[in-house]
């Protein structure tokens, strides 16, 4: 399952508690700074370990309040998140207007409004990113593909290659990566499962997000470049930035 990072003020801890228990439900791995169980223990320096528990992270739920957006730390938090390539999911958790300059490109759920409708959207959105396989596949379909590689639809059933997934999807999102237009490779020997990392592993993460469009798969044929370059501008019309890759999984590209 996904390990998420719960960012919020004292303030706030209601909602904080209540988020933590519908992850856990889930049976994602969950931070949250207070818990007695896994949070910040009695004597120990809380700062090293919020870090340590961001660069952990997949994704980061941010429990967004008027306190929360004047918080220094919460700013800190989403700022370390960003700059890790981390997943943000701000959960809208007060009625009054929010001036809100951190979080402004990110959609919202908002759990005063419709509790429930919040849980399943976060619920939907961690059941991608978590890449882990397994949960919520259908007892009547095979989940080896067998010799061909997995597809973007088969993510549930891919397994084995949460550390690669994690460093590529963290790349891809990072600021400090995305600076510069570049291309980032995955090599390797052919039937080493480059396409099946890409389709299943980290594109179910990519897609989802806003700045990025995904082109299909592309055999290079006698013009590669020809070939590559050639649907972009249908697809690049009304891209920040797009993620581009080869059929047999090798190109990431992105296009400010």
């Amino acid at each position: 399952m996904a390990n998420v990072f719960i960012s919020h003020t004292g303030a706030d801890i209601g909602w904080a508690e209540q988020i933590h228990q519908w992850l856990l439900e889930d049976a994602h791995k969950v931070f949250l700074d207070s818990d007695q169980g896994d949070g910040v223990r009695a004597g120990e320096e809380w700062r090293p370990r919020l870090y340590e528990r961001l660069r952990w992270a997949d994704a980061v739920i941010c429990v967004v309040t008027p306190a929360y957006l004047e918080s220094a730390w919460c700013a800190a938090e989403i700022g370390a998140a960003q700059a890790l390539g981390s997943e943000i999911l701000p959960v809208r958790a007060a009625s009054e207007p929010l001036d809100d300059q951190l979080l402004t490109t990110k959609q919202y759920v908002d759990v005063v409004r419709d509790a429930s409708g919040a849980r399943a959207r976060l619920r939907l959105r961690l059941s991608i990113i978590d890449g882990s396989g397994g949960r919520g596949w259908p007892d009547d379909a095979s989940p080896y593909p067998g010799l061909r590689s997995f597809q973007l639809g088969e993510h549930r059933v891919f397994f084995g290659r949460g550390r690669e997934i994690k460093e590529i999807t963290e790349r891809l999102r990072s600021p400090a990566e995305r600076g510069e237009r570049a291309v980032l490779t995955v090599v390797g020997p052919s039937g080493c499962g480059k396409s099946s990392l890409v389709r299943a592993g980290v594109l179910p993460r990519i897609a989802g997000g806003e700045e990025w469009l995904t082109v299909p798969p592309i055999a290079p044929g006698s013009d590669p470049m020809g070939n590559w370059c050639g649907p972009s501008p249908r697809w690049f019309a009304n891209a920040t930035s797009t993620l581009m890759w080869h059929r047999s999984g090798r190109i990431f590209s992105t296009v400010g």
